[in-house]
């Protein structure tokens, strides 16, 4: 069974390698595979692949498609509709705005029916906001658009995470007296909801109460950004997730006492046997823990691995440690296909399968200590090649990190904050005090995990080669002693911890104009250095482009530091990012137009030279008058034969200045000024710069109508080939070659789910 697990996972995992869901034609074709292959190949066990591979391939198409069958049309994006539906999960709340998951049962546009498209995602601002409870019926008056995201290297991937739950539309609710609760919320959700609201007021919302709701009810809305960057840095965020070793903790303390006092009751085990009533128990306190977390995806997983274990001692069955992992992986495809979309899919099973591999069949086992100790080192050692392919860095810390924090929450914080929960609803004060127990069990020991939070993770920019050697020096290292030269594992790792993807050559630039929505940011890097111009904008209180595009950015190429941080001007679209990536990268200096504490003033004339790359400044001059726009910092990159040219928010008033002025601004490639505004890129100054590339840097959709259309005419009459952030994603090219090499990343890295 094993070996038909992997195939099948292999026929689910090459189905998300697609870049369009196959069509109905491929159909016959894959399911007829095996016997097409029963023609080619002896083996039984070969064929038998070959079957398990197209089964797992038919199963994700088949869901997949299900989810993709019906999108919202495109001339009903930004129309009223009205829709009625259901709340789903817990709501979540800034201040400004709700936003919630609603499962629709009936649309229409103008009257007219139209079938919902599938989960809708919808913000429901303003401060007078109505309550958003779990379960209730709501009627609403809302504009929707089809799911769509930032997508850059390194980046949070919004548009699978919508698919993957099966969200297929997102828009807000207007302001309408139309808008109407049709009945009161009830169900699973709501009662975590009640728990989560009684739990965070019975706490008062100390410091510590957005970690125990976190563990009380899997709800972590509370947990802000610094706490993630904490609890990422030591490899400690799956602590605040009920996942599988929160329920494996609750399941085994429920399993050692059902087991203990039923074994003292002599009628209770002439009937039933002691281990196969305590498994019952233990199941049921996992699946109703699991029912805290609203069955979440990881916590499916978590309940499905406990429920075969569980269920093999139930009915007194023994079963092989990796006949039981393969039965749960199995399951977990069988119900979600989808799950292999998920980091925390591989990470779960893979570190199961790493304690298995690295403790069984060994002729002296470690008990106690000793065995936690070598459970800790073999998770940290066999999950780095996998935490580095997946997050470009891991922690060396995190097994340290884990050898305290995890026994400490599972056996001390998640029993006493569970007790202390279900308490709360029976009986207040000394639910309370438990909770609050709970709570400083937490908060106390956390200075400490944000010392250790400081060191600094190994690997970055990993090249794709040294996974596989990696993946074989790690197994090696892990396997029993008496395995001769087990040390030559290391020699496996070497490669993926040093070998770095090569350095542009000299003279060479690499561009990355970057999808920030509607605002800008590129990244220029040289052979030995890297050039930030802008930072994109701020969307809101916790999320900026700083940190969910430039940052990840620039860590996926393996940069630790800004040589020179240029911003054009001050507007928000340009400049939201900057606190995020001061806070996260050394920066050399900064250039901007007005003069700040610890910048450097951009001025016309300021040149230098990196690595063959030149870079010259040819504006602003600071003549009285200037808007903030006209005053923006202008630079041109020079690298072999092709110049770039990043003009900021300029308008007509300073390319004329240009223009007076004989300033050298013929170049390849220009990223538009001002967005490709009306009140830009005037024919003259197209005419100067005579582009064969042009880049605008706008949002789809936005509400300005960036690019206008006369605008993107003049370039293309000029001969010029436009590509527009918001449809392409973000645009990489590398200049200084032999010939310009400009790719859209949405074009060559898009899966089926994007758009």
């Amino acid at each position: 069974m094993p070996s038909g697990t992997i195939t099948f996972l292999l026929g689910v995992a090459l189905l998300q390698l697609f870049a369009e869901l196959p069509s109905g034609h491929w159909l016959p074709l894959v399911a007829g595979a095996p016997l097409i292959a029963r023609g080619f190949l002896r083996s039984r066990k070969h064929l038998t692949a070959v079957i398990a591979v197209s089964a797992g391939f038919l199963w994700a198409w088949l869901h997949a498609g299900a989810v993709l069958s019906n999108p919202l049309p495109e001339s009903l994006e930004g129309e009223n509709l009205m829709v009625w539906g259901t709340v789903e999960e817990l709501p979540d709340s800034d201040g400004r705005r709700i936003r919630f998951l609603l499962s629709p049962d009936r649309m229409e546009a103008a009257g007219t029916p139209v079938i919902p498209p599938g989960r809708l995602r919808l913000s429901w601002y303003g401060r007078n906001h109505p309550e958003i409870i779990p379960g209730e019926r709501w009627r609403l008056l809302i504009r929707l658009k089809r799911p769509r995201g930032l997508f850059n290297p390194g980046s949070f991937d919004y548009e699978r995470w919508l698919f993957q739950n099966g969200i297929r539309a997102t828009g807000y609710v207007r302001d309408s007296d139309q808008n109407r609760r049709q009945a009161v919320g009830g169900g699973l959700d709501a009662w975590r909801n009640t728990i989560a609201k009684a739990v965070g007021e019975a706490l008062e919302y100390k410091p510590g109460t957005d970690l125990i709701l976190a563990l009380a009810v899997g709800d972590r809305r509370e947990i802000g950004s610094e706490r993630w960057q904490v609890l990422a840095a030591t490899g400690t965020t799956h602590l605040m997730a009920i996942s599988g070793l929160h329920i494996g903790f609750v399941a085994g303390l429920v399993y050692f006492l059902a087991r203990l006092m039923w074994s003292r009751c002599a009628s209770c085990c002439s009937r039933i046997a002691a281990p196969r009533a305590a498994a019952v128990f233990a199941g049921a306190a996992a699946l109703g823990y699991a029912g805290l977390a609203g069955f979440s995806v990881p916590t499916q997983r978590a309940l499905i691995m406990a429920a075969v274990a569980l269920g093999a001692v139930a009915a007194g069955r023994k079963i092989t440690p990796g006949f039981g992992l393969s039965a749960a992986l199995l399951a977990v495809l069988l119900i979600d296909p989808l799950a292999v979309l998920s980091i925390g899919f591989w990470l779960s099973f893979a570190a199961v399968a790493v304690i298995l591999f690295g403790l069984h069949g060994r002729l002296r086992r470690e008990k106690g200590w000793k065995a936690w100790i070598r459970v800790q080192f073999l998770v940290g050692l066999g999950l780095l090649p996998l935490l580095i392919a997946a997050f470009d860095a891991a922690s060396l810390i995190s097994p340290l990190a884990n050898l305290a924090a995890v026994p400490w929450v599972g056996f001390v914080v998640v029993p006493v904050t569970l007790a202390g929960a279900l308490l709360l609803l029976l009986w207040e004060t000394p639910g309370a005090g438990l909770l609050e127990v709970a709570r400083l069990a937490l908060e106390k020991p956390w200075p400490l995990l944000e010392s250790l939070s400081g060191a600094e993770p190994v690997g970055s920019s990993v090249a794709l080669w040294t996974l596989l050697p990696a993946a074989g020096g790690v197994i090696w290292l892990m396997t029993p002693r008496g395995i001769p030269a087990r040390w030559l594992g290391v020699m496996g790792l070497l490669p993926m911890l040093l070998f770095r993807q090569p350095d542009l050559p000299e003279g060479m630039a690499r561009l990355a104009l970057l999808d920030v929505g509607q605002g800008l940011s590129a990244v220029v890097q040289t052979a030995e250095h890297v050039l930030v111009y802008d930072t994109g904008p701020r969307f809101s209180a916790t999320f900026d482009a700083g940190s969910a595009v430039v940052t990840p950015y620039l860590q996926t190429i393996g940069r630790q530091r800004v040589d020179t941080l240029v911003l054009s001007h001050g507007d928000g679209d340009h400049v939201g990012g900057l606190s995020a990536l001061k806070e996260t990268f050394s920066i050399g200096r900064i250039l901007q137009p007005d003069f700040e504490p610890g910048t450097q003033t951009c001025r016309v004339g300021e040149t230098w030279n990196w690595d063959g790359v030149r870079f010259e400044v040819l504006h602003p001059d600071f003549k009285d008058g200037d808007s903030e726009n006209n005053a923006s910092c202008v630079l041109r990159v020079t690298a072999g034969g092709h110049r770039l040219l990043l003009p900021g928010d300029i308008e007509t008033p300073t390319e004329e200045r240009l223009l007076d002025t004989g300033a050298p601004l013929r170049a390849e490639l220009i990223v538009a000024p001002h967005h490709g505004s009306s009140t830009s890129s005037s024919a003259a100054f197209i005419e100067a710069v005579q582009p064969e590339w042009v880049f605008f840097p706008a949002g789809a959709g936005n509400r300005w109508g960036f690019p206008a259309e006369p605008v993107l005419n003049r370039y293309r009459e000029n001969g010029a080939k436009a590509l527009i952030t918001g449809q392409s994603g973000p645009i990489l090219v590398e200049m200084g070659g032999e010939s310009l090499r400009v790719r859209s990343y949405r074009e060559y890295a898009r899966r089926y789910w994007h758009q």
